[in-house]
């Protein structure tokens, strides 16, 4: 599927360039291509991927350090609390 093509400026090479910005989303393979196409002459100025990938590591909190903060509740399917407020206890 093609986007609605955006006519704007592009910056290359010092200078400002009039290009269409064409989205065009794949399903197989995934893929949202980005693609700046000059306005006068039609050459592809500019072509890229727009979805993001990653790959890395990461460190999993167990138990979630949110879980351990005192006076914490649990949201219920509403976004409320699911029990009552503790009362602030004086000292």
């Amino acid at each position: 599927m093609v986007g609605k093509p955006e006519l704007l400026w592009y910056p290359a090479r010092r200078l400002l360039h009039p290009a269409w910005r064409v989205r065009i989303h794949r399903t197989r393979p995934r893929s949202e291509l980005i693609t700046y196409v000059h306005a006068v002459t039609g050459s592809v100025i500019s072509r890229y991927d727009n979805l993001a990938e990653a790959t890395g590591r990461a460190t999993v909190f167990l138990p979630n350090p949110m879980a351990r903060a005192r006076g914490f509740e649990p949201l219920d399917g509403a976004d409320r609390c699911s029990a009552r407020p503790r009362p602030p206890t004086s000292r």
